[in-house]
């Protein structure tokens, strides 16, 4: 996979499954990825990858976040 230095990614539900796969897939080629879980204390850090504590399903918790993004 060729990707650019300056890419960005925002990958949900990285705590488990095909979401924390694709996460680490990103990473490993140097994109700067963001992944998203509901609970920080039960989520397990995954190799240069910024998690974000927020519940996509509840539109209060992605505004939170993510602001006027």
């Amino acid at each position: 996979m060729n990707m650019s230095a300056n890419m960005v990614a925002l990958v949900t539900g990285v705590s488990s499954g095909i979401g924390r796969e694709t996460a680490q897939l990103f990473a490993e080629h140097d994109a700067r990825t963001f992944g998203t879980v509901r609970d920080l204390r039960r989520a397990s850090l995954i190799d240069r990858v910024e998690l974000i504590e927020m519940d996509v399903n509840d539109d209060g918790s992605v505004r939170k976040r993510l602001g006027r993004y």
